[in-house]
């Protein structure tokens, strides 16, 4: 009887110590893991932007790493936005747009906001571009953007689309576009916090969701000249005061025999749509060409990437902010 207590006690100990050993194992894999996704892509903490300027923001001061596509390690000004002066209040340009003039996988001094400031010391830029965002968030805010930051001389909204899709065109009309949530209380947005893992895990299968949505959805994208007007028509308005300008860079693909091409469908009636609702239209579509058959550089891409895909890299972050400051310079030499 004692003999079989014993082996009794001693296989549930072994297994407690196997179970014990798994576990361990387990947390400490789990926190190396969250170390490595801390120094790799740490994407930070995304929270509700109370002023409507953008559907959300990010943590104030927070630290943001990236080597998943460039190499970046940066903080975000005290109103989690990408600017280098942490100045949000009496700026001559507002930059508005998507993770493409957020800019996180170059370093702060190479994106366009950081650029247009050296390049023209006479105006002061600021940035609130942000992931996630597309035209028809942008315009949809672009009012409370303008009534609250109060630009002086520019808007500049950034996007790589041009053929737009009716029904998102109406939602943002009639304010129905649907906003992008926040995480900014619970559990959810404490483990966020402090085990970066899960973030990466959650922006990988909201990535995967997104793409899927996309693709699912890109057949529908149609382009009504009527629906476009009353489109562009509203953010001319919201600009209010302020000149708008639309910046669109269109995605480039690199032939097998060395040249690039770049889609042009919808570009001409967009821009044609913007000359009559008094929005300034830079299509940098030549910009790029330029770039690549003179100086053998792609805007887009980075060495531990794909080549010519992606965000836009220092190339294009340069190219970009040489024609903005171009176009505004022209501008002031017209009044």
């Amino acid at each position: 009887m004692n003999n079989n207590l014993y082996g009794i006690r001693n296989i549930l100990r072994k297994r407690l110590l196997v179970g014990a050993k798994i576990i361990s194992a387990g947390v400490v894999a789990f926190l190396v893991l969250n170390l490595f996704c801390f120094f790799y892509g740490y994407s930070g903490i995304h929270i509700e932007n109370n002023t409507g300027a953008t559907d959300y923001t990010w943590l104030s001061h927070m630290l943001r790493t990236n080597m998943e596509e460039g190499f970046s390690a940066f903080h975000f000004d005290e109103y989690g936005f990408n600017n280098i002066v942490s100045d949000d209040h009496n700026s001559d340009i507002l930059l508005i747009g998507s993770s493409h003039m957020e800019a996180i996988q170059v370093q702060p001094f190479e994106n366009t906001g950081a650029l247009l400031n050296q390049m023209l010391p006479d105006f002061k830029t600021y940035n609130i571009g942000i992931s996630g965002h597309n035209i028809y968030t942008s315009v949809k805010n672009l009012k409370t953007a303008v009534s609250y930051y109060r630009p002086s001389q520019y808007v500049i909204l950034e996007t790589n689309q041009v053929t737009l899709d009716d029904e998102k065109i109406d939602e943002v009309i009639e304010g129905k576009y649907p906003k992008i949530p926040s995480y900014s209380k619970g559990l959810f947005y404490q483990s966020q916090i402090y085990f970066p893992v899960i973030k990466t895990i959650y922006k990988k299968v909201s990535d995967w969701k997104n793409a899927a949505l996309v693709e699912e959805k890109s057949s529908n994208s149609i382009e009504s000249a009527i629906d476009l007007n009353k489109f562009l028509n509203k953010a001319s308005k919201d600009a209010g005061r302020s000149q708008l300008i639309i910046m669109y860079h269109p995605a480039l693909n690199l032939n097998d025999d060395g040249t690039i091409t770049v889609e042009d469908e919808g570009v001409e009636k967009f821009q044609e749509t913007c000359q009559e609702n008094g929005i300034i239209f830079v299509d940098m579509t030549g910009d790029f060409e330029n770039l690549y058959y003179t100086e053998h550089k792609l805007p887009y891409g980075f060495i531990n990437t794909g080549v010519g895909i992606g965000h836009l890299n220092k190339y294009g972050h340069e190219v970009i902010a040489e024609r903005l400051s171009k176009t505004i310079q022209e501008l002031e030499e017209q009044k």
